[in-house]
This record gives structure tokens, C-alpha cells and sequence, in this order.
């Protein structure tokens, strides 16, 4: 019984209506939801070769992953994904390789195998998924032969942590046969850390799934948990397969489509963020990545809506952050007095955070000559941080005492 067979008889034994295009690769019906459906596939072929035991999928440009038609991959920016990286160029999606493993351990070591590998790449008009899966332990040798061709496709990578996991797990594996670490060398896009500082302020965790659901209109329905992979791996090379392997397989390949969908995702949140919150982070985003111009843009229109944005989220960092690069980024194009004005209007909204006070005191004081605007400021500052009392803020109270005293003996 084929792969796909094996997962038909799952899903009827489920009580759930095997996928559209299944069995011909006909389009999901007009209006049909996405939720908890894989796309369908246009083409599937299995196949083993020496070591490897191997799906190749296709997928239609238009079919749809949560509300991610796949095709939008296409229209991302690919210097923007370079600077989210914090690449020296471009990640252009039609060189990348996304890439997700399924490990016998979330740990290290030598004991720890790769036994799935699952990459997609856009290709000819299509999105080709391959799953390669290692028939044993005594066969690595050729399986990661046959992965390293796979790598060899493409000039970077993305993953959902992968810098952290998935490269270091599978250049272990290489390092062990061949003395090389080959994935390590190739650029990489991890979308954990890009979607962590974009998204984290309104999600519960920054777990794949739960980016998902809340971002990508993606709900898994019956997935294997990737904590129960490892088992089934074990039972099906002891023969034992009761249909958890299929499961494995399904579960990599929610993993891979929904790295395209979340990359979308994060070109949509740097090119044209919501305002508030979203834009503050993108902007942050890109200002670490040294891209300040296109960081400015982002940083403005967040501060647009400053004060309805801090009193209606709880990202209120990312905000307070924004604004404070901005003000600076305003006193050195010599925007004083903006500054001051921005960091002022930062203070009524966080009426009890000292730091834009403090920093507006310092401007008005060097560089518009505004001695009184300074004290005030540095009076209320100096008042705020009494109020909070916190240790560890000694040094910046006895900063503010000083230019308060300094302030009053100019004036």
C-alpha cells in the first residue's frame, strides 16, 4: 500500500473526508475553507533510491495554504528578506531552499539522527516539495549523500528556527561521515527570529503553530505532535507502522508550506505594516539590520497614531522603542525640536516611563537652547523615576539631579 493510500485509509478511519485532489489532483471546490487543509497536490510520486525512501509533491502556484495563496512568494521583496536576515544582499524566494528536519531528539550529539528532511523550492511554475526519509542508521552515509544534492539547488535557506536546530542537527550528521558542515555556510532566513521580534507582542508563545493560526489562517487538524515523530520513525523501521509515519510525513509538510505563508507574512509586516505597534517593530527590524531609510518611513507612521496605539496594545515596548529611535534619528538630521515634540507626546502616552522626559530634556537643553523646556522636562522625568522607585536607576536619577541643578544656575 502506497504513502498516500495509507493516509486515505487514516483519514477515513478518522471520520473525515480524505482531501480534495487526493486521487486526481483536482482543485479544491469554489469556496471550500482552508482551515485545516493541506493543498492540494497536483502531483505526487514516491520513490526509493540507496538509502532513501522518497516523496516528491507539486503544488499549483494558486493553491492556497491558510490564507497564503502559495503564489504571493513570488511578489516578496527579496532585499527586504535579505535585510531581515541581515544579509550582505538579496534572498530572492526563487533561489531559496525551505527547508524542515524531523530528529530521533530535540537534543545533540552523535546519537541524535535527521530521518526527514523536507524542502520546498519554487520551480517552473510550480511549488516542489521532496521528503526524504532515511531508511536506516546503517544507510546515513548515502541518505546524506542524497541530501546534500537536495542542498546543492539552491544559495540560501529559510527555516522556522533553523539557525538554532535544524543546521546544527544536520551538519552534525555530515561532519560525522564527510569532516564538512556544509549547511552552516549557506545564508539563511530563520523566520523564528524575524516573526519573534515582528509578532511576539500579540501572541501567546512563538511557537510555529501558534504563528499559524493566528497569522496564516492555518489550524492543524489530527496533526501528529513533533514530540511523537521520533517514536513512529522507530516503530516503522521495526515494521511496526500502524500509520503514524504517514502522519510524520504530513506534519514536515505543513511545516514547509507554511514557511513560504509566514514568509509572505513578514514581507507584508516590513513593506506595509499595520500602523501602531506592527509598524514600530518592522521598523526596529530594519534599523539593527543598518537599513535606517527604510526604517524611518515605518517608525513615522507609527508615531502617527502613538497615542491611541500605546493605549490599545500591549507592545507598548516596540512603541516606546520606535520612538525613541526616531527622536534620536531626528536630532541628528538636525530635527530638534521634532524630537522634543515627539518624545513629549511619548510621555503623556506612558505617563508613568521616564525615558523619552529624559531624553527630551537633554535635546532641549543642547541642542535648541530651550533652558526652562529642559528643567521641566527633567523635573518631570526626575519625578517619574522617584515614583517607580526601582534599583538599578540610581545613576540616571543622580543624571537628571544634576542637569536639574545645572539647568538652574543658567537660568
Amino acid at each position: 500500500m502506497s504513502l498516500r493510500d495509507r493516509l486515505r485509509r487514516l483519514e477515513a478511519r478518522a471520520g473525515r473526508t480524505p482531501r480534495a485532489g487526493m486521487e486526481s489532483g483536482a482543485p479544491r471546490p469554489e469556496g471550500a475553507p482552508a482551515r485545516g487543509l493541506l493543498p492540494a497536490p497536483c502531483e505526487v510520486r514516491e520513490f526509493e533510491q540507496e538509502g532513501v525512501v522518497a516523496r516528491a509533491s507539486r503544488f499549483s502556484l494558486e493553491e492556497r495554504h491558510g490564507r497564503c495563496r502559495l503564489g504571493e512568494i513570488l511578489d516578496v521583496d527579496a532585499e527586504l528578506l535579505g535585510r531581515a536576515a541581515r544579509h550582505a544582499g538579496p534572498l530572492p524566494p526563487r533561489e531559496a531552499l525551505f527547508l524542515d528536519t524531523e530528529t530521533t531528539s530535540l537534543g545533540g550529539g552523535a546519537g541524535v539522527y535527521v530521518f526527514l528532511v523536507g524542502t520546498l523550492v519554487v520551480e517552473e511554475g510550480t511549488v516542489a516539495v521532496e521528503q526524504l526519509l532515511l531508511k536506516g542508521p546503517e544507510v546515513e552515509a548515502a541518505y546524506l549523500e542524497r541530501v546534500g544534492q537536495t542542498l546543492d539547488r539552491r544559495g540560501h535557506l529559510v527555516t522556522f528556527f533553523g539557525k538554532a536546530f535544524d543546521r546544527h542537527r544536520l551538519d552534525d550528521r555530515f561532519a560525522l561521515h564527510t569532516g564538512r558542515r556544509p549547511v552552516t555556510l549557506l545564508p539563511h532566513l530563520d523566520l523564528y527570529h524575524v516573526g519573534r521580534r515582528l509578532f511576539r507582542a500579540d501572541m501567546p508563545d512563538t511557537r510555529l503553530r501558534t504563528f499559524e493560526r493566528a497569522l496564516l489562517g492555518v489550524e492543524r487538524v489530527a496533526d501528529l505532535d513533533g514530540a511523537d515523530c521520533p517514536d513512529a520513525y522507530f516503530d516503522w523501521l521495526d515494521g511496526a507502522d500502524d500509520g503514524r509515519m504517514e502522519r510524520v510525513f504530513q506534519h514536515n509538510l505543513i511545516d514547509v508550506l507554511s514557511l513560504v505563508a509566514l514568509a509572505v507574512r513578514v514581507n507584508t509586516a516590513l513593506a506595509a505594516p499595520a500602523p501602531g505597534r506592527e509598524a514600530a517593530a518592522a521598523g526596529l527590524v530594519l534599523l539593527d539590520a543598518g537599513d535606517e531609510e527604510r526604517a524611518v518611513p515605518l517608525f513615522e507612521r507609527a508615531a502617527a497614531g502613538l497615542e491611541e496605539a500605546v493605549a490599545g496594545c500591549t507592545g507598548g515596548g516596540d512603541l516606546k522603542k520606535a520612538a525613541l529611535a526616531l527622536a534620536v534619528i531626528q536630532r541628528r538630521r538636525g530635527e530638534a525640536r521634532a524630537a522634543v515634540a515627539l518624545l513629549e507626546r511619548l510621555a503623556a502616552a506612558m505617563p508613568r516611563d521616564p525615558e523619552g522626559l529624559v531624553l527630551a530634556a537633554r535635546i532641549a537643553e543642547r541642542d535648541l537652547k530651550a533652558l526652562g523646556q529642559a528643567r521641566e522636562c527633567a523635573a518631570k522625568a526626575l519625578q517619574r523615576l522617584e515614583a517607580r522607585g526601582g534599583s538599578g536607576e540610581e545613576q540616571l536619577r543622580e543624571r537628571v539631579m544634576r542637569q536639574i541643578e545645572r539647568l538652574r544656575g543658567r537660568e
